[in-house]
C-alpha cells in the first residue's frame, strides 16, 4: 500500500543515516535506484480545487506564525517559527499522494550528503535536472519541498568537499564544483529565486490564464521558501569565495576541449601509448 512504501522510505532513510561503510558499497546503487526506476509513482500534482489550495495555505500559514498572527521579535517565537518552517508544517489529506514522491527524493538528498563528492559529481547532472525541473513544474507542497532541500544539498557538497580538503583557496580540487557549473547550474539558481521571491506562483486566485504553471494551482509555501533561502545563502558563500567563478571557468574550458579535434586525437594517442 501507499502507507506501507512510505513507512518504508522513512526506514531507508533512518538506514543510511545510521549508514556505516555499507553505504560506500551499495549507496551508488541505491542512488541508481531512486532516479532511475522505470516505476512511475502517481501524485496529485496539483490536481485539487482553487478553494481547497486557499484553504490549505490559510491554515498552513497560521500554522507558521500563529493563530493571532503576532510577528513577535522575542528570541523564543523566531526559534521555534524557524523550526515549522524546517519541519514543513501540517499535509493534508491531499497531499497524501506526493509524500511518497517527496519521499524519494529525500533518500537522495540523505544518500549524496553520506556519499563521496567525487561520486555524486558524476550524477550533478540528473541531481541539478530533477532540483530544477521540480521547483519549475510541481505544484505538490511536499515535492517542492524536498527539491529545494536537494538543491541545498548540491551546494552544500561542494562546500564539504573544499571544507574536507583543506584548500579555499584552491578551487580546482573540487570536482563537485567542476560538475555543478556544467550542469546548467544558473538554471537552479535562477528558480530558487523566483520561489524565495513568489515569482513562481499563482497571481489571482479564479482565473487559470493566470496560473504559475497551466492547469494547476500553486500558492506561497513558506516552508519551500525557507529551504531555498538556505540553498542560496551556502550558494552566495561559494561565490564570495570565488569557488563558483573557477569551477565555472574550468567547465567552460572542458567543454571547448571536448568539441576540439585536435585535443580529441591527442588524448586518444596517449591513451594508447599507456595501454
Amino acid at each position: 500500500s501507499q502507507e506501507q512504501r512510505i513507512k518504508a522510505t522513512e526506514a531507508l532513510i533512518f538506514m543510511i543515516r545510521r549508514r556505516g561503510h555499507g553505504i560506500f558499497i551499495h549507496g551508488p546503487f541505491l542512488l541508481d535506484m531512486m532516479l532511475f526506476s522505470p516505476k512511475q509513482v502517481q501524485g496529485s500534482n496539483g490536481k485539487v480545487s482553487s478553494r481547497h489550495s486557499h484553504m490549505i495555505q490559510s491554515q498552513t500559514h497560521s500554522y507558521f506564525i500563529g493563530l493571532d498572527g503576532d510577528d513577535s521579535d522575542n528570541e523564543d517565537e523566531i526559534e521555534e517559527r524557524k523550526i515549522r518552517l524546517n519541519t514543513g508544517g501540517p499535509v493534508f489529506d491531499t497531499e497524501e499522494d506526493d509524500l511518497l514522491r517527496s519521499a524519494t527524493i529525500s533518500v537522495v538528498c540523505e544518500l549524496i550528503a553520506a556519499l563521496n563528492p567525487a561520486v555524486i559529481a558524476t550524477y550533478c547532472p540528473i541531481l541539478v535536472h530533477l532540483a530544477t525541473t521540480a521547483l519549475r513544474l510541481e505544484s505538490s507542497r511536499p515535492v517542492r519541498r524536498a527539491a529545494a532541500f536537494l538543491s541545498s544539498g548540491i551546494y552544500a557538497l561542494v562546500e564539504k568537499e573544499i571544507t574536507e580538503s583543506g584548500s579555499w583557496n584552491d578551487s580546482t580540487t573540487s570536482s563537485m564544483a567542476v560538475a555543478l557549473m556544467s550542469a546548467d547550474e544558473e538554471s537552479l539558481s535562477n528558480v530558487l529565486r523566483q520561489c524565495v521571491s513568489s515569482d513562481d506562483v499563482d497571481i489571482k486566485k479564479n482565473e487559470m490564464s493566470n496560473r504559475a504553471v497551466k492547469g494547476k494551482v500553486r500558492l506561497v509555501d513558506p516552508a519551500t521558501q525557507s529551504r531555498c533561502k538556505e540553498a542560496l545563502k551556502i550558494r552566495r558563500e561559494l561565490e564570495d569565495s570565488g569557488i563558483l567563478n573557477a569551477a565555472k571557468l574550468i567547465a567552460a574550458s572542458l567543454k571547448r576541449d571536448a568539441t576540439n579535434p585536435v585535443v580529441q586525437v591527442v588524448r586518444r594517442a596517449l591513451l594508447q601509448c599507456s595501454m
